[in-house]
């Protein structure tokens, strides 16, 4: 096959140059145009295999999907009403394909007790982050923080200027409480992937450049939890999403 293309090209070559061009009948010249096409394919595919070999050799396999040019989608949301400040709201892969999350052992997080309340009420923090739990009051304070109904760390703090150390080792809303004091609340928001908005008043946000897909859709706020949705973009959509309120 690589030969007869070959063949041909040398054919078409020596046209140019002006050799004599024969004469031949249009089904002859149909014909050779399809074997000229059908060469074409073999050797790209050939080609394409020789590369997929020499890569696998060298330890590495591409990704096929990689080559297809897929767009971005986007999705635009809308929020009405914010009734339990701040809204939060953010996409994740469901799991097993979920895409490893950015982190950055070099921040820090503080979460200071301040005249019995936590300061700041509310932060987002990246993955791996180390928490500061420090105390500014004169009386004791405990620094609980919870994933979900599960304690992820307790720190008790009984002087002030005293700080301690902790990290955040996955994603997750996390709750902070102390059991001396339960008016004293606050959240450390760490998310799965770039495609996250936090809102504080009604009006819009906008998630971008997300890879065509199937999503969970998260919605949060401090009075009334989280709720999850599906959400499934196709290669270059823009979704619009109103959320009445929360």
């Amino acid at each position: 096959m690589l030969r007869l293309l070959y063949l041909l090209l040398r054919q078409e070559t020596r046209r140019e140059r002006g050799a004599a061009r024969p004469s031949y009948p249009a089904s002859r010249r149909r014909r050779a145009g399809r074997v000229f096409a059908v060469g074409a394919a073999a050797l790209a595919a050939c080609t394409a295999t020789a590369l997929i070999i020499a890569y696998a050799r060298l330890g590495y396999v591409p990704n096929p999907l990689a080559w297809v040019n897929t767009r971005m989608a986007t999705l635009e949301l809308r929020v009405d009403a914010v009734a339990s400040a701040p809204l939060v709201m953010f996409l994740d892969i469901p799991a097993p394909a979920g895409r490893e999350t950015q982190s950055d052992p070099n921040a820090t997080v503080r979460i200071t007790s301040v005249n019995t309340s936590f300061q700041p009420r509310f932060q987002v923090a990246p993955l791996a982050a180390s928490v500061e739990v420090g105390n500014q009051d004169p009386i004791p304070h405990n620094t609980h923080v919870f994933d979900g109904g599960r304690t992820l760390f307790n720190v008790a703090v009984p002087l002030a200027g005293v700080r301690v150390h902790k990290v955040l080792g996955r994603p997750g809303i996390f709750d902070v409480r102390c059991d001396f004091h339960p008016w004293m609340h606050a959240w450390v928001f760490v998310p799965p992937g770039p495609y996250h908005a936090v809102v504080w008043m009604p009006g819009e946000a906008t998630l971008r450049d997300i890879p065509p897909g199937s999503y969970r859709f998260h919605v949060w706020t401090p009075a009334h939890g989280e709720t999850i949705s599906t959400l499934t973009f196709d290669s270059g959509e823009v979704k619009y999403l109103r959320l009445a309120g929360s």
